[in-house]
This record gives C-alpha cells, sequence and structure tokens, in this order.
C-alpha cells in the first residue's frame, strides 16, 4: 500500500473529511488530495502534521508497506561477514527497524563484542556450545536448544569450549 493510500485509509477511519485534515494540517486541500492520490510526497514537516491530526506517529504510515506477495532471496555470495557472523537475511519491519538472521560461528574462546539494543534475541545452536552472558548469569545453549532474551542489557556470546560452535541468530527489533 502506498503513503498516500496508507493516510487517506487512516483518515477515512477516524471519519475525517479532506478539509478537517487539511485545516488541522495547516495544509490546502488540494495539496493533502495530491498526497492521498500519490501524485505528490509530502515534505516530513507535512507529514508530521498530518500525522498528529490523525492521532497516530509518521512512522505508522510506513510500518508493513511492502508488497505482501514480495519475496526476498538473497545468494550465498552476496551475504556479509563480519565478527563470525554471516548475515543471512534481512526483512524491514518498519521505520529504520529489521528483523535479521545470522549465521553465527565462533572460534574456541571466541566472543561477540558485549551488544545490547531495544530488541531481541533469538538463538538456536546447530553443532557446539554457545554461553550467553547476560545480567551477571552465564546461560549455555547446547547443539540442539534455543535461547531468547531482551537485548537491552548488555550481553556477550561467547564459545568457552575447546570445538568450534555455529548457531542460528534472530534479531528483532522492539515494535
Amino acid at each position: 500500500m502506498a503513503l498516500g493510500d496508507r493516510i487517506k485509509k487512516v483518515r477515512l477511519a477516524r471519519q475525517m473529511t479532506l478539509a478537517q485534515v487539511a485545516d488541522c494540517a495547516h495544509c490546502s486541500v488540494g495539496l493533502l488530495s495530491q498526497i492521498e492520490n500519490s501524485k505528490v510526497m509530502p515534505s516530513i514537516k507535512t507529514l508530521t502534521a498530518i500525522a498528529q491530526c490523525l492521532r497516530i506517529s509518521p512512522g505508522e504510515f510506513f510500518e508493513k508497506l511492502e508488497d505482501p506477495s514480495e519475496v526476498a532471496v538473497v545468494s550465498a555470495g552476496d551475504r556479509s561477514t563480519a565478527g563470525g557472523m554471516e548475515l543471512l537475511g534481512q526483512r524491514e519491519v518498519g521505520v529504520e527497524k529489521s528483523v535479521t538472521l545470522h549465521l553465527l560461528n565462533l572460534a574456541p574462546g571466541q566472543s561477540i563484542s558485549p551488544q545490547s539494543f531495544a530488541g531481541h534475541k533469538l538463538i538456536y545452536c546447530l553443532r557446539g556450545q554457545i554461553t550467553v552472558a547476560l545480567g551477571g548469569q552465564e546461560h549455555v545453549v547446547s547443539q540442539g536448544q534455543t535461547a531468547s532474551f531482551s537485548a537491552e542489557q548488555p550481553h556477550v556470546l561467547v564459545n568457552q569450549t575447546g570445538a568450534p560452535a555455529e548457531a542460528i541468530l534472530l534479531v528483532t527489533p522492539r515494535m
């Protein structure tokens, strides 16, 4: 659904006329009509004013605007790797928010630097053991096990064994 369609859908759901929203957002009815019909893109200032009039955050206009039939395929050669993590795939779920899927390979003694962010992590251990150090405690995740946790506290993922460890890591933002 296009931005203009989303604005119109919210306006109609709020049972507001073009004139009411235009007056509240301090823009002309003609401009609002052009925005809703995807003839022009609103400025950030105008979009913010429209959102305030419709009692939503501007970011809500952009959430889940993707085509529901879209499939994103990432070839092995197109994946990026950094610090023992290979990015398998990524999907946008809102403004500056994405869900990412990583293949995590940790050599014996290797760790992922301390991290924290507003979101969650889920780890599925494919082989070996990975220790999640979080909140002063260590949680061992062995082959075939999963662990999920809020990533808001600083945490470290480490392989404390003498054998390589491999896991699938799903990272999601707080919604």
